[in-house]
């Protein structure tokens, strides 16, 4: 059943035009991967006509998935969103939300809460820490911009200015602020658009030299800052160090237990896909059984 199973995803449905990849290997990456991204993982088994043969299994996007308590019952009814619905007769609909109760569908979720048919994505806690990360990669490239390149310092002599202004401004203080701020933006011009290989050429009432901070070493210690975001981003992560090589200092005992650890891992996540797998597996070979009978 096994073999026939992988058979008939690798073979190609009778279609003239192009065909999404739909083998046993893809169909698998795609459910770990839903499992690491949404916290779970869902897909439906797709029957013939005539519901008594499987042609494909589909992957289905568990962020999709709604589910509402049947009031009488009160058992968990998954229903599926569509963005442009085409409904039918016989189906049964809640806005965009479409009834998928049927023994094709399956949902497996990882890490729930009690009584919660929604996993919990392993990605979710370090989505805070990643955006911290970002700011302040973001902040250092500020100060990598403002304070890790020389820079100019330009001073206008203001005594040289005041010599050199005209004679009908001199008695006029509201002329004299004009006229100074006008040569400034003139100077300010100047400099702006210089190409970085061009020569500096001015009179000797401009003095330029390099920009002198006031700080003799950094504030902080940067490394140390990164080094504190990494083992955030690890415990969020609930994963170790060593399997982000972020190494510390580790030695080789500890990484290599770190490396255990993180097996035991992905073994507790691996099971949710064995348990979508084996949900195909009984439906296909209920519908094959039928098939025979």
């Amino acid at each position: 059943m096994l073999d026939k199973l992988k058979s008939m995803l690798n073979t190609p449905l009778p279609s003239p035009g192009y065909q999404h990849g739909r083998s046993l290997n893809k169909l698998d990456t795609i459910q770990r991967m839903m499992i690491m991204v949404r916290g779970a993982c869902a897909g439906e088994v797709v029957l013939n006509e005539r519901c008594n043969n499987v042609i494909d299994i589909v992957p289905v996007d568990p962020a999709l998935i709604w589910f509402r308590r049947e009031p009488d019952t009160n058992r968990l009814i998954p229903w599926q969103y569509v963005k442009n619905p085409r409904r039918n007769p016989n189906e049964e609909w809640f806005g965009n939300y479409k009834k998928i109760d049927t023994p094709t569908f399956i949902y497996e979720e990882f890490d729930p809460m009690v009584d919660d048919p929604y996993g919990r994505t392993p990605m979710l806690p370090v989505l805070q820490v990643v955006f911290f990360h970002l700011q302040v990669l973001s902040d250092l490239k500020a100060v990598v911009h403002n304070q890790g390149y020389p820079r100019l310092d330009i001073s206008m002599l203001e005594e040289i200015m005041l010599k050199n202004m005209p004679n009908n401004l001199k008695s006029n203080p509201d002329g004299q602020q004009k006229w100074l701020k006008e040569r400034m933006d003139e100077m300010l011009n100047h400099f702006n658009s210089l190409n970085p290989d061009d020569a500096l050429v001015h009179w000797d009432s401009v003095k330029v030299e390099y920009l002198k901070g006031g700080n003799s070493g950094p504030m902080i210690d940067i490394k140390k800052l990164i080094d504190i975001i990494d083992t955030q981003m690890a415990t969020s992560l609930k994963t170790l160090l060593t399997i982000l090589s972020r190494h510390q200092g580790s030695t080789e005992t500890y990484s290599s237990i770190d490396t255990q650890i993180y097996i035991k891992n992905v073994e507790s996540a691996e099971r949710n896909q064995t348990f979508l797998a084996a949900g195909f597996f009984v439906v296909c070979k209920s519908k094959g059984d039928s098939n025979k009978s």
